[in-house]
């Protein structure tokens, strides 16, 4: 149902489950007592609980609470045809100018004034058109899983602080440095201040403070995916273990030390300053700051500088990683892991040649597959790669989801603190300046590491990124096992034998534009296949499409 009232605002209604709501109405106890109560005065006796109901609906006396119904929605048109809709939690879209219409009315108390607070000062968490679909959807369920219990109202109580860029007074400025300072001010608005974040072209390149995300609502992508293959999966492996070979589970070593948990960062109030190397041409910058709990964060300001600089052509940096043997005893060997990365080596030299300037691969295979090692590979990466430049990162080994972190079993696999930690390898690549990176993970339970990337880009992050691209591409969802393949004469793991596949197609140049690009690809790897009934790859596709290899 829809309702129209004179503030130009429009309700609709989902009417579709009231029985149920009715069924399920509660007692109104209140009353009930003070019935109870009236009638034992009048008649000297004591009632029991049935005998009141009993008079009550006698006497036509409505005994359940009042039945509330929500709208589902909230839709307001201004009269310069602006828009916003919005559910009743706080999670919004809107049209660019939309959200300038909507306060929250804070109320201070008695002897306070009430604060109005913009809806723009909670954009960065609340504006979701995905769960605002989700909502329409009528699938209240998974609504409420994915807000996971945050509204506006607890929002407020610990609110953003206030990011505001000092550096330059326009909009645009233009530069002919390789580099710019950025100031910018921070205010705490009672919320304290917590990470501090600025973005290059939607891309995170820096970080302040210590801590970590704690988003309350989750993500879209592959939330309601990742639900049904909960269910499915349980079933499922229990049949195909059997005549499967899964890259099997791996025990959670005693010696592992987890993560020290903080629970809120202590940034201070006031000015900071930041300098960003700058790419040829335009560059937005743009900056956000959390609360202290690092649940909610602040609207995100940015300015475009326009750098009058040389323009290079674009390289490719590549660690690719693949183990089958381990030296801890309870690591099960694998049979195909470094014939993936082999391949992946091969297809990286060849086929991405077409494209890329220069391509350079780090390679590490079996006992050389350590966290060090790939530490210094980043590192070594970081130092010569440019903003232009895109960066590769696959590996082919042991996958392991515990205490809510992401682990990536090396060679060294005795000691559980040389287990390669995901959510550090990737805040390390991350740092890298290439604006362009691409994650393939084929693990067990590597769908895990897009929680953690979720922390970073959430469902919307690819309307803010302009001209850079983040991509994964993981084997399975969280909780699930990667399959090295059943057919004897394929020496591949099924996730990365579909990815050499896809990569000689002509087929997956879905566009015909003569390039295969990751978002091409990622469609191929996403398309159901022999392998769907137990394996179901995990994508992300943040922002700017990564061009892969010219097809001929």
């Amino acid at each position: 149902m829809v309702t129209g009232s004179a503030d130009q605002t429009i309700k609709i209604w989902n009417l579709s489950n009231l029985s149920e709501k009715i069924k399920n109405r509660r007692l109104n106890i209140d009353l009930v007592k003070k019935i109870k109560k009236q009638a034992e005065e009048q008649t000297k006796e004591e009632w029991s609980i049935s005998e009141v109901l009993n008079f009550m609906e006698k006497n036509e006396m409505d005994y359940y609470m009042p039945l509330k119904i929500p709208p589902q929605l909230n839709l307001f048109i201004s009269k310069n045809d602006e828009w916003i809709t919005w559910t009743n939690e706080g999670y919004f879209n809107a049209s660019e100018k939309g959200m300038d219409f909507i306060y929250f009315h804070l109320n201070q108390g008695a002897d306070k004034e009430a604060k109005a607070i913009p809806l723009k000062r909670l954009y960065d968490h609340f504006f979701r058109p995905d769960l605002v679909k989700l909502k329409l959807s009528g699938d209240e369920e998974a609504y409420q899983k994915a807000i996971n219990g945050l509204d506006f109202k607890k929002a407020l109580k610990n609110p953003p602080p206030t990011v505001t860029i000092n550096t330059i007074n326009t909009k645009n400025t233009n530069t002919i440095k390789d580099k710019i300072k950025i100031s910018f001010n921070i205010k705490d608005e009672k919320g304290g201040i917590g990470l501090i974040r600025i973005y290059q072209e939607g891309k995170l390149i820096q970080t302040i403070g210590e801590g970590e995300i704690k988003r309350q609502s989750a993500n879209l992508d592959t939330f309601i995916e990742q639900s049904k293959t909960d269910k499915m999966n349980k079933k499922s492996e229990k049949i195909l273990m059997a005549s499967l070979k899964p890259k099997g589970n791996v025990i959670k070593p005693k010696d592992m030390v987890g993560k020290t948990k903080i629970d809120s960062t202590q940034n201070r109030e006031g000015e900071h300053s930041v300098e960003v190397e700058l790419k040829a041409g335009s560059n937005n910058i743009a900056i956000e700051a959390f609360n202290k709990t690092n649940t909610v964060s602040s609207y995100r300001p940015s300015v475009n500088i326009q750098a009058n600089i040389v323009k290079h052509k674009p390289r490719l940096y590549a660690i690719v990683a693949g183990v089958n043997n381990f030296n801890g005893k309870n690591v099960k060997a694998l049979k195909y892991s470094e014939n993936d990365a082999q391949a992946i080596k091969i297809a990286t030299e060849t086929k991405m040649k077409t494209i890329y300037a220069d391509v350079n691969v780090s390679y590490l295979i079996g006992e050389d597959v350590t966290k060090d090692n790939i530490l210094k590979a980043v590192q070594a990466i970081a130092k010569e790669a440019r903003l232009e430049d895109t960066i590769l990162f696959y590996i082919s080994t042991h996958g392991r989801a515990i205490d809510g972190e992401f682990y990536l079993i090396p060679y060294n696999s005795k000691n559980g603190n040389d287990w390669i930690d995901f959510g550090n390898t990737f805040k390390a690549i991350q740092s890298i300046k290439s604006l362009n990176q691409i994650f393939v993970i084929d693990a067990c339970e590597s769908g895990k590491a897009d929680d953690i990337v979720s922390a970073v880009y959430d469902s919307r992050a690819s309307v803010l990124a302009k001209s850079s691209g983040v991509h994964m591409l993981l084997a399975t969802t969280r909780g699930t096992s990667a399959f090295e393949h059943p057919n004897s004469n394929i020496k591949n793991g099924v996730f990365t034998y579909r990815i050499l596949q896809a990569l000689e197609s002509p087929a997956t140049d879905i566009n015909g534009d003569k390039f295969i690009s990751v978002k091409e690809l990622a469609t191929k790897l996403k398309e159901p296949q022999n392998n769907t009934d137990y394996q179901y790859p995990v994508i992300r596709n943040v922002g700017r499409d990564v061009e892969l290899e010219r097809v001929e």
